[in-house]
C-alpha cells in the first residue's frame, strides 16, 4: 500500500511537472478574464455608478460569477507565493501539485465559466461599453470642439468648419457635396489633407458618434 502510494506521489509530480507551465499560460488568460468581473463587481460597490449604470440583470451576473472569482483567487494566490523565490514555497508547490489540486481546480473554475458563459458575454459587452463611454469622452476633452453628427437619407454630405484630428493648428473648411466633385489647386495646398478630414471625420462619426466640425450632415456611406 505504501509502495502503490509513493508510485502515485511521483507520477503525480511528473505530471505536474510537464503540465505545470501550460497552466500557467491558461491562468493567467483566467486572470484576464477576472479581470473584467472584477471592474464590474468594483462599480457596483460605488453606490455612484451601480444606480445609474448597473442593471439589475448585471448585478445578477456578478453575484452568479463570485464562485469563478474566489476560485481564480485561489489559484492566482498560490503562483504568487511560487514566485517569490521562497524554497519552502517551492517545496509547497510541488507538495499540492502532487496532489493535481491545481489542476482539479482549474477545470472547475472552466466548468462554473462555461455554465455561466452568458453572464459573462454580457459582462464583457458591458466592461466595453463602459470602457468606449470613458475613451470617447476623453477624447471629445482633448480637442478644441466637435458636434455629434447628423445622419441623413440621400447622397448629400455637408460639413461646416470641418478639420483634421492630426493637425496642431488645423485650418477649418466646409463643403456642400450632392454629387461626384474634382477637387482642384496648387501643389501643396492641402487637399489631400481636407480629403483626408473628411474621411477621418466619417469614421469617427460612424465609431464613436464625434465629428470634430462645427456641423456634418452625411449619408449612410463607407470609405473606398
Amino acid at each position: 500500500l505504501i509502495g502503490a502510494a509513493g508510485v502515485n506521489f511521483l507520477a503525480n509530480i511528473m505530471l505536474y511537472s510537464l503540465m505545470k507551465a501550460k497552466h500557467e499560460v491558461a491562468l493567467e488568460s483566467l486572470g484576464g478574464l477576472m479581470g473584467i468581473v472584477n471592474f464590474a463587481a468594483s462599480l457596483k460597490k460605488n453606490v455612484r455608478f451601480s444606480e445609474s449604470l448597473i442593471s439589475d440583470t448585471i448585478k445578477a451576473d456578478i453575484t452568479a460569477l463570485a464562485g469563478v472569482r474566489r476560485g481564480v483567487v485561489l489559484l492566482q494566490h498560490k503562483k504568487q507565493a511560487v514566485q517569490s523565490g521562497d524554497g519552502l514555497g517551492m517545496i509547497q508547490d510541488y507538495l499540492i501539485g502532487s496532489t493535481l489540486w491545481d489542476f482539479t481546480q482549474y477545470d472547475k473554475v472552466i466548468r462554473a465559466l462555461e455554465k455561466n458563459s452568458e453572464s459573462f458575454i454580457r459582462m464583457y459587452e458591458f466592461a466595453g461599453e463602459i470602457d468606449m463611454a470613458i475613451m470617447t469622452a476623453s477624447f471629445r476633452s482633448s480637442v478644441p470642439g466637435y458636434c455629434l453628427p447628423e445622419f441623413i437619407i440621400g447622397h448629400r454630405l455637408a460639413v461646416e468648419d470641418i478639420y483634421h484630428p492630426l493637425i496642431a493648428e488645423p485650418v477649418n473648411n466646409s463643403l456642400v457635396m450632392e454629387n461626384n466633385i474634382i477637387l482642384t489647386g496648387s501643389n501643396a495646398s492641402c487637399k489631400s489633407t481636407f480629403i483626408k478630414s473628411l474621411a477621418a471625420n466619417m469614421v469617427l462619426a460612424y465609431g464613436i458618434h464625434t465629428c470634430l466640425a462645427a456641423k456634418m450632415e452625411l449619408p449612410d456611406a463607407r470609405l473606398i
